[in-house]
């Protein structure tokens, strides 16, 4: 899934994530920077950001389940709740938003 990191919450997210998989200390705390600064940070975390998408559900089930049966939105006929007994359905009726989720790291 790919995220806009010139939005401020995303760049924050973002940048969070990649500390944490890289441990990289450079891109630890924020400092005071120019406006030309903060577009080469931002053009940067989008770069790192492309090249590193975030999994969502759909990735996962569609890498898994390269056959099963998608409907029309690309969406697979059966509800991630009952695969997944752990996660709140956000929507009945419209799975969309539950199967693009994110997913956590770890799982």
């Amino acid at each position: 899934m790919k995220l806009d990191c010139s939005d401020l919450s995303n760049f924050v997210k973002e940048r969070n994530r990649r500390y944490q998989s890289t441990g990289n200390p450079t891109i630890g705390p924020f400092i005071v920077m120019t406006d030309k600064q903060i577009e080469e940070a931002i053009k940067d975390l989008q770069s790192w950001s492309d090249g590193h998408p975030q999994k969502t559900y759909l990735d996962d089930f569609k890498e898994k389940f390269p056959n099963a049966r998608i409907d029309e939105n690309g969406i697979p006929y059966c509800c991630l709740r009952n695969l997944r007994g752990n996660l709140k359905c956000l929507n009945p009726i419209d799975c969309f938003n539950c199967w693009n989720q994110i997913m956590e790291e770890n799982k």
